[in-house]
Parts: C-alpha cells; structure tokens; sequence
C-alpha cells in the first residue's frame, strides 16, 4: 500500500486482550479463627462478546486463530518498522505472514520507508476487535479494529513526522485474512484510515 507522500503509518498493534479480574483472598473472622471466615468468592464466568451468538463454535475458533496471527505479526514487524530499514530478513517475515504476491506490498512500504528515514515505534492501541464475517467453512474471516493510532512513535529523519489527519482519533482498521489448505492463517488485505477515506469508530 505505498503512497504519493510518506505517511506515519502504524503498520504494528497489538491484538486486544481481555485482563482477567483478580480474585480477592479469603476473608477472616476478626479472631482470626478459620472456622468462622467468610468463604472466599466464586470467580464469575467472563461474559462471551455479544458478536459470538451469531455464529457457530467452529467460526468463533477461527476467529480468535486469525486475531492471534494477526498479532503475532504486529508484535514481530514492530521491530522491522522500528529499525526502519529494508532488509533480506524483514521479507522473510512478511513471506511468513503474507501471500505472494501480497508480501511484496509490505517490502515497497518498507523501502520506502526505508529512504525516506520513516521509523515507526511502539504498537497502537487497539480498543476492541470485531468479526466483520468470517466463512461458515471458517477458512477465510475479516476483522474490523478501532484503533488509536497515536500510541506509536513516528519520526522521519530524526523528527516527529507530520501526522495522518485522519489517524488522531480513533479510527476502524479492516484485516482480511485467509487460511489455504497446508497453511497458517495468512493476511490478504489491510485497510486503515488516512488511505483516502476516513473511518472513524467509538471506543
């Protein structure tokens, strides 16, 4: 996805992750005696995302797979767009997680980049992530993320660079991916806001 002029464009994120509340200790009596303490609470089951009732076991499993590979991507090419340099390893990674050609687009991204000392560090935020379809074989799903992209770093020789309108609120990023038979889930197309259109979304 190369552009006419380089924007900062936060290529890695993290996968949203939902923090276990912690469970309290036991309770004791104010003599100390164990026989007489509170008995200690029930964890309560997470509630399922409301989402997951409009599909079967297997699509949900094929969700949760893909979003974890999507992040597993996002936290390996932080590095590659953090060191801002086009290199034999970086297309190694995106051949890992891209198919041909699709990959290819990644390593223009990060040539270009490259020369004009774009570096991107840190991962955005992400505040939910959301089934925009996934297929009843669930082989192939799209994921719609709202991101804040103003959590990573970006700087271009040095300096801030000049930041992508359209990324300084909260904005719907869209990942399609697919898993052909004999492979891992690979990424087929990521849409992001500030690459013509403005996508706006509430935490």
């Amino acid at each position: 996805m190369p552009h006419s002029r380089i924007a900062p464009v936060a290529l890695m994120v993290p996968v949203l992750l939902l923090s276990a509340a912690s469970c309290g200790g036991d309770d004791e009596s104010s003599n100390g005696d164990p026989a007489t303490s509170s008995p200690s609470p029930t964890p309560s089951e997470p509630d399922k995302p409301a989402w997951e009732k409009n599909y079967s076991q297997k699509q949900v499993d094929a969700f949760d797979a893909a979003l974890a590979r999507w992040g597993s991507y996002k936290e390996r090419s932080e590095r590659i767009f953090a060191a801002g340099k086009s290199t034999p390893e970086a297309n190694k990674v995106f051949k890992e997680f891209f198919p041909s050609p699709v990959w290819k687009t990644q390593a223009m991204q990060l040539e270009a980049y490259d020369k004009a000392g774009v570096k991107i560090e840190g991962l955005e935020d992400v505040y939910w992530s959301r089934p925009k379809y996934i297929s009843k074989q669930a082989r192939s799903v799209v994921i719609d993320q709202c991101v804040d992209y103003t959590s990573a770093s970006v700087t271009q020789n040095g300096k801030p660079a000049v930041p992508v309108k359209d990324r300084q609120r909260p904005s719907l990023r869209t990942i399609n991916m697919e898993m052909p038979k004999g492979y891992d889930w690979l990424i087929y197309r990521i849409t992001e806001s500030g690459e013509g259109e403005a996508r706006p979304c509430k935490p």
